[in-house]
């Protein structure tokens, strides 16, 4: 309970499961953002700045940024951060304090990826039905279920402020487990003040939500060629 199993010893010494687990939270928050309309803008200054109209490199380099750069990054200066204030004769290294804390970001990762496919299923839950109609008719060649209808699509849409409410709440919980399992690993490893070792990534997994809360609250489509 309260995120017991991302505290078990057995297995959270590894630091390629502690990055992946940084690494996964960063790639939900990048997903949804290359769904809304500040993509495409930084996309075009990007591309003007390098003087490229290829899409793939400028998502390539975005994706870099985002999903390796920003969470190595950060996660470096959280644990700079840790060594800086210990004041034992033996400083624990910088991937020690990774690893001890990395696992906080998974059920904040968890509830950005779920707050994100929340969205595209209750924006529309019956677009399933013309999506199949199509299947069966244009691929298989067999109209079993009639032709495509998408006003079906629209007919049990939830409203979007309703919307927003799940992903908020959504958002609200994985901060809260996240920020537990933060606390309960500093209050048992820390060598010295835990809520000081603990806050940098306390403030990181803040960082997150409030990223995702923005993005959130951004008009979500579906990704375009911005670049022509």
């Amino acid at each position: 309970a309260s995120g017991q199993e991302l505290l078990d010893r057995s297995w959270r010494r590894r630091l390629d499961y502690a990055l992946l687990a940084i690494v996964a939270a960063f790639l939900g928050l990048l997903n949804a953002f290359a769904m809304t309309p500040p993509v495409y803008e930084l996309q075009a200054r990007l591309a003007a700045l390098l003087n490229t109209r290829s899409e793939f490199l400028i998502l390539t380099l975005l994706f870099l940024a985002g999903v390796i750069v920003l969470p190595l990054l950060a996660s470096w200066g959280a644990a700079s951060l840790n060594r800086a204030v210990v004041v034992a004769p033996q400083r624990p290294r910088r991937r020690d304090y990774v690893i001890r804390y990395a696992y906080g970001f998974v059920p904040v990762g968890f509830a950005i990826w779920t707050a994100h496919y929340l969205f595209h299923f209750l924006i529309g839950p019956l677009t399933i039905v013309p999506a199949l109609q199509g299947f069966f008719a244009d691929v298989v060649g067999v109209p079993l279920l009639g032709a495509p209808n998408w006003t079906i699509a629209m007919q049990a849409t939830m409203p979007l402020p309703a919307i927003r409410i799940i992903q908020m709440v959504a958002l609200a919980v994985g901060l809260w487990f996240g920020g537990r399992v933060i606390w309960r690993a500093a209050q048992e490893e820390s060598q010295g003040n835990p809520l000081r070792e603990a806050l940098p990534w306390l403030i990181l997994l803040l960082f997150l939500t409030l990223a995702a809360v923005y993005i959130f609250l951004q008009p979500m489509e579906m990704r375009g060629n911005v670049l022509g």
